[in-house]
């Protein structure tokens, strides 16, 4: 498998579910019997702007706010309501609301936000998600860990752990043996699943389920420790030098090291998965997927637990509405001539990503 088509919620930590409980109500307070003041009257109200290090410094977030106002107008031709008559911060709400409307209505794709620059002004700043048509890009680790020791495959098996070791140290996916990470968390609930439907553990097939966990735990700690090597990247370019490919397969796989050294060499600074922000256009919904969940190393996608592992994402994350996709933001608080929304090099990853995935999930073993 190479992607998987569906998004839903995140997956919770398996546990057995407790029996339903019955709460007893207290009995209901006698009313009084004298007129009381109005629940308004009760409340303490909070001040509408409190000493928060941002919204204290009125003047200056007013001026850098409105400046940007006019320049994100100018770019786009928007209008502009006249807010003198609402106090602060109200007037900055009631602008960007109107402001945001108007965009979003005209172009679609845009997303706005205000934000804080680096130098703390604060301003507005377009946003634009790259588009991830429903993909995960997961890389297979068995495949490589197969032919590592194969003599037929010594030409090849380099250049696979050189551009394993790329995705890993330049773009920063995580893999399943990372503690904390989705996928990690995964293959606990799998191996869960796995005590609570099978208690009896002599059995000959829960004994292979474990077997087959164990053997993961194995791939991921060895692969680990390979892919963090920095020499992997630097020998790169050798392997490929050196390589004489045979057939469709290995011609495309010399021409995926070729592109994986064009786009470090275009972009030598810049990490696919630390660069994607989490939350970034809408708040902390609880039901949302995280970089992680379609970014990874995974053990394999066609033995018993590859196919237990995309079984459960499948199901798991079929309703969620919110993604942390990548994208590029475009701030305002200078005049900007023209839309820039660049996602050259966060397609070219993700490109390269399933193509590498594909090359992976459909080696021919028989050949080496």
């Amino acid at each position: 498998m190479d992607t998987i088509q569906q998004h839903g919620p995140q997956p919770r930590r398996h546990e057995q579910i407790a029996g339903r409980r019955v709460r007893y109500r207290k009995p209901a307070q006698t009313l009084p019997t004298q007129p009381f003041a109005p629940a308004f009257l009760r409340h303490r109200f909070l001040p509408l702007v409190a000493d928060h290090p941002i919204l204290s410094r009125n003047r200056r977030v007013q001026g850098e706010f409105f400046r940007s106002v006019g320049n994100l107008a100018q770019l786009y031709r928007l209008a502009v309501l006249e807010m003198t008559g609402l106090p602060y911060p109200l007037n900055i709400h009631a602008t960007f609301v109107h402001l945001k409307q108007q965009l979003e209505k005209a172009h679609p794709a845009l997303s706005l936000v205000i934000v804080q620059t680096k130098d703390g002004t604060i301003t507005l700043a377009t946003a634009k998600a790259v588009d991830l048509q429903s993909t995960l890009f997961y890389i297979p680790l068995l495949p490589i860990f197969n032919l590592l020791r194969r003599p037929k495959a010594l030409q090849i098996s380099p250049i696979l752990l050189s551009l394993a070791a790329f995705i890993r140290q330049k773009m920063g996916v995580p893999d399943y043996r990372d503690r904390g990470s989705y996928m990690a968390d995964v293959y606990s609930i799998l191996e869960q699943w796995v005590d609570d439907t099978d208690a009896d553990r002599e059995n000959k097939e829960t004994e292979l389920c474990y077997r087959e966990f164990r053997r993961a735990e194995v791939v991921g700690d060895y692969m680990r420790r390979k892919l963090r090597q920095p020499v992997r990247i630097t020998k790169l370019f050798s392997y490929l030098q050196a390589f004489e490919p045979v057939g469709t397969w290995q011609n495309r796989l010399l021409a995926l090291g070729v592109d994986f050294l064009k786009l470090d060499l275009a972009f030598p600074d810049r990490s696919l998965f630390g660069e994607i922000p989490a939350g970034f256009l809408e708040g902390e919904e609880e039901e949302r997927v995280g970089k992680d969940y379609y970014l990874s190393f995974v053990y394999d996608n066609y033995s018993w637990l590859g196919e237990e592992m995309n079984d459960y994402i499948e199901t798991s994350l079929q309703e969620c509405p919110v993604v942390d996709a990548p994208l590029t933001v475009q701030y305002f608080d200078q005049p900007q001539s023209k839309e820039c929304h660049d996602s050259t090099y966060e397609m070219e990853c993700l490109r390269l990503l399933n193509e590498f995935a594909y090359l992976l999930n459909n080696i021919t073993y028989a050949e080496y």
